[in-house]
């Protein structure tokens, strides 16, 4: 017995993700805490794919490269407290979203 089969897939692109632990939904909304100007700011964003497995989630719309995204649950927060990031590198409760193809700031 023989079999012929053709498999077309697509390629794979980086994309922007972040912990799914960072993404917080309220009344249909989804959103993540940013860290803006040295204040904390609920953002609104648009999330894609999921990878359970990974514990990770596209971002396909509300942040910009480069910003700081608080990835673990925290309680208790509110827009305009004050916030800073300290430390050279991103440690596993702060990420910040990289654009395709290029690398997160790390200070």
């Amino acid at each position: 017995m023989f079999a012929r089969v053709v498999l077309t897939i697509a390629p794979e692109n980086e994309v922007p993700a972040l912990p799914l632990a960072a993404l917080r939904g309220d009344e249909g909304q989804q959103y993540v805490w940013v860290i803006a100007d040295g204040k904390l700011a609920q953002r609104t964003v648009g999330a894609g794919a999921r990878d359970e497995r990974a514990q990770l989630v596209e971002i396909v719309s509300g942040l910009r490269p480069g910003e700081w995204v608080l990835a673990s649950k925290f309680d208790n927060l509110k827009d305009g407290l004050a916030a800073k990031v300290t430390g050279a590198l991103p440690g596993p409760s702060l990420s910040s979203v990289a654009a395709p193809g290029t690398t997160a700031p790390t200070n």
